[in-house]
């Protein structure tokens, strides 16, 4: 056996590189089957319509359900304010504007209705229109029912889709038997309390969009618009007598400014405060009053 001078045999060197290339070889095969494990966890995931984390995708699709019994507010990605409805099992997405125009004002300002648990209907106190759990009209001027929005369900998700929203439903004209409620209404009950929506952080006048509602900090202040009569009064006011009422005609004011015009068919003039605002595809301004948590209060 040869010896090499720091004494160790000369076969040693061949040994330690043949391991060296045996281990390089291994590399190649050991990152094969990480890949493939990885692509065949990948291609699982997929198949079977898995969500993955929050932190790699982001936050699942839809609206999280109520539990079985229960009634939440959200807004879907355009800002709209609709209730999820849960119960025995099944899910309705309802509409939360008040359908049609108020008796107060023109369509482009309305008003929200709230949710109330004691009665499991849905109200708007201002006026005293009622609705049933599932939306269907149970009393007041509300000439409709809420409209219902179509979705599908997905790992305890409601995901709203983009089929015809459900509008064309019974309503105080054509409605032969009403909801039942199951308790006290929260109009007119001082310790009730109504479920509704929560404005964000508020937007500029300036930033509303198209198609996008927004909550804004608005006020309301009389325009000079000439009236159905031709009178132009100071205030904005015009008193038209043939319809025994008085026509104003407020717009929408904020920090940076005023926009649009609303045409009221009462003396009232909406309080100032948070609202749903959104630009039509004429680029007129909508608006959305929401609903007092405590209307008796």
């Amino acid at each position: 056996m040869q010896v090499e001078q720091d004494g160790r045999p000369a076969d040693h060197r061949r040994d330690v590189g043949g391991a060296a290339e045996r281990g390089h070889r291994r590399i190649p095969t050991v990152l094969v089957l990480l890949l493939a494990t990885v692509g065949l966890a990948a291609w699982w995931w997929l198949e079977t319509d898995r969500p993955g984390p929050d932190w790699l995708t982001g936050p699942p699709p839809g609206l999280e359900l109520p539990t079985d019994g229960e009634v939440a507010a959200h807004h879907l990605d355009d800002g709209t304010p609709v209730f999820i409805s849960h119960l025995d099992g099944e899910v309705t997405v309802l509409d939360a504007r008040l359908p049609g125009p108020g008796p107060e004002a023109d369509g482009r300002l309305r008003r929200l209705v709230g949710y109330c648990p004691s009665s499991g209907g849905f109200e708007e106190p201002a006026h005293g229109s009622m609705f049933g759990r599932d939306g269907r009209w149970n009393g007041g001027p509300a000439p409709g029912s809420l409209a219902i929005h179509p979705h599908r369900q997905a790992d305890e998700r409601a995901v709203v889709t983009d089929g015809p929203v459900e509008r064309d439903r019974p309503g105080r004209s054509t409605t032969t038997t009403r909801p039942q409620p199951t308790g006290p209404n929260c109009t007119d009950s001082p310790q009730r309390t109504l479920q509704v929506h929560r404005p964000d952080d508020p937007a500029s006048l300036t930033d509303i969009e198209e198609g996008t509602w927004r909550w804004v900090d608005l006020r309301f202040e009389p325009t000079d618009a000439v009236g159905g009569n031709g009178a132009d009064e100071a205030d904005g006011s015009d008193v038209t007598d043939n319809a025994n009422r008085t026509d104003r005609h407020l717009r929408a004011c904020d920090d940076q400014g005023c926009d649009g015009s609303f045409r009221l068919t009462s003396p009232w003039t909406p309080e100032p405060g948070p609202a749903l605002v959104r630009r039509d595809a004429a680029d007129e301004l909508e608006v959305l009053l929401p609903v007092d948590p405590t209307p008796a209060g």
